[in-house]
């Protein structure tokens, strides 16, 4: 009965918040994906893509990843009426959405095959 009446006075937390730590996290992870872009260009492995377009792509997938995640959380939070759901489904699917969210962001910032190399090498 206890748990009936907590569920029934539940208030979810407001989406500002939720989303706000996620962004805030997201500063975070920005950060070691700048170092890494760093590294990574002076290895030659990013050699062929400009660093403002390296730079902008994966902040752009930051923001995205970070806005599905909070969606997806939120979907569960209201679901299970829990502040913190904690399901297993729910950490899988958080897990595993950077990947195709991602996915879909690099098919739309890659190089179109008209692009600058082509007239490179005429």
């Amino acid at each position: 009965m206890a748990d009936d009446s907590e569920a029934s006075g539940f208030i979810p937390p407001a989406l500002s918040f939720a989303l706000m730590g996620h962004l805030a996290t997201g500063v975070v992870k920005a950060v070691a994906i700048a170092l890494l872009l760093r590294g990574l260009g002076l290895t030659g492995w990013t050699a062929s893509v400009p660093a403002g377009t390296a730079i902008l792509t994966a902040s752009v997938v930051l923001i995205a990843v970070e806005l599905a995640t909070t969606g997806v959380e939120r979907f569960f939070v209201l679901r299970h009426r829990h502040p913190d759901p904690g399901s297993v489904p729910m950490a899988a699917i958080v897990a595993v959405l950077p990947v195709p969210v991602s996915f879909v962001i690099g098919l739309l910032f890659r190089p179109t095959s008209g692009g600058s190399t082509s007239r490179q090498r005429r």
